[in-house]
């Protein structure tokens, strides 16, 4: 079947031809060196069409451990990438604990900064910020000199904040359910008092460019979210 997709790239996508045929190649040969594997991810971005990473990873299960680090990081965040996934749709359950698979098995003691960003990223993508959290410590706990990256401390921020919002969807559920007004709950002040630390620090120590962006838009959010509050409730200002 994967054979067919990449006949079917090649045919909507002639000017890739050349690599498709290089992957098939690799396919026969070498399905779980880190070339195939960038051959997939990069088509797959190339072309959006998620079926090819999907179907490459579904025909080579049981090679998952034979890959490198650094390819099931490569897959895990080709498998989860929210720029593809707005065009595709959704990521589904079996892929997304695949991904999360990827991303477990890869470790994380050989990781630099950009692929480390690259790793949270890809939690971010899979809405997993819990999990994302989590790693994020045990990254610090290895590269103490990491804590003032710009990067990373937008990436906590913006964690922070999606489960500041989680909690208030819960929270919106049960006031639905039940019928009854909730007042604010403290664990969301809480994660959103300690996302706008990290989003301004983010940018008190240099963000730049996209980064920027992303931090001044969930500075913006937690803004506008917090003034219908204030206005029903004491005690909520950030």
């Amino acid at each position: 079947m994967l054979d067919l997709d990449l006949d079917g790239i090649a045919q909507r996508h002639p000017r890739l031809a050349a690599d498709t045929a290089r992957l098939s190649a690799l396919l026969d040969s070498e399905p779980s060196s880190d070339e195939a594997v960038a051959l997939v991810c990069e088509l797959t971005f190339a072309t959006a069409e998620m079926p090819l990473v999907e179907g490459y990873l579904a025909q080579y299960a049981d090679l998952i451990d034979r890959f490198s680090a650094i390819a099931k990081l490569d897959l895990a965040s080709t498998l989860a990438s929210a720029r593809l996934r707005t065009l595709s749709g959704p990521i589904d359950p079996w892929n997304r604990d695949l991904a999360r698979s990827l991303l477990r098995r890869c470790g994380l003691s050989w990781l630099n900064l950009t692929a480390a960003k690259v790793l949270l990223q890809t939690y971010t993508d899979l809405n997993d910020s819990r999990t994302l959290l989590f790693v994020y410590q045990q990254l610090l706990d290895l590269h103490p000199d990491w804590a003032t990256d710009p990067g990373m401390l937008q990436i906590k921020g913006h964690s922070l904040l999606q489960i500041a919002k989680q909690l208030r969807r819960n929270q919106q559920r049960l006031e639905r359910d039940s019928g009854t007004p909730q007042r604010p709950d403290p664990e969301i002040k809480e994660y959103l008092r300690r996302a706008k630390i990290e989003l301004n620090s983010a940018i008190m120590h240099g963000a730049t460019n996209d980064v920027l962006k992303m931090a001044q838009s969930d500075l913006e959010y937690i803004r506008d979210w917090r003034e219908p509050e204030r206005e029903q409730h004491d005690g909520w200002g950030i």
